[in-house]
């Protein structure tokens, strides 16, 4: 208790001086960081963003964990399922935050597929190489996703699959 008492009184003066010389303060593991320079203070934004970094890649760890009832093979059922009909969670697993991952994942993929299938889909001569190009990456795109949701991961689809619509936390 006694030790509680002397790190607030320290932690208070360390900020007081640090506000008056206009120093950046961060608070790193229940450690006081302090920068003195540009540079530390560029060196202290990189761990932070490094730890952000590791977090994001935690995430899929976290959610393939986050099974409410013990039904893992079912609900990876469901969310591989999903890449075809995307409202299968909605309906089954709405609880289910892996499932519902997987669900705004698909729905996602096929907003995508559908916007640029009807962007491209009334120009002459250019539908007929743009059309397929995009069932194609449609058809990888359900394949990787119902791979990954297979082998119980979390893994977002590239270059859109930071999108949100379903709210799965």
């Amino acid at each position: 208790m006694a030790e509680n008492v002397k790190e607030n009184e320290i932690d208070k003066k360390v900020k007081g001086k640090n506000k008056a010389k206009g120093h950046k303060t961060r608070v790193v593991k229940a450690k006081k960081i302090e920068a003195k320079t540009p540079k530390e203070s560029a060196k202290l934004d990189s761990t932070t963003n490094e730890q952000t970094e590791q977090k994001l890649q935690d995430f899929d760890k976290d959610i393939s964990k986050a099974y409410i009832n013990n039904s893992r093979p079912v609900i990876e059922l469901v969310a591989c399922l999903s890449y075809i009909l995307f409202f299968l969670p909605l309906i089954f697993c709405k609880k289910e935050p892996f499932a519902l991952f997987h669900a705004n994942q698909s729905l996602i993929l096929w907003i995508f597929a559908i916007v640029f299938y009807l962007a491209f889909a009334f120009i002459p001569n250019v539908n007929v190489v743009a059309l397929p190009i995009i069932v194609i990456f449609h058809i990888l795109g359900i394949f990787y996703g119902m791979y990954t949701s297979a082998h119980g991961k979390a893994k977002t689809l590239p270059l859109i699959g930071k999108i949100t619509i379903i709210k799965w936390n």
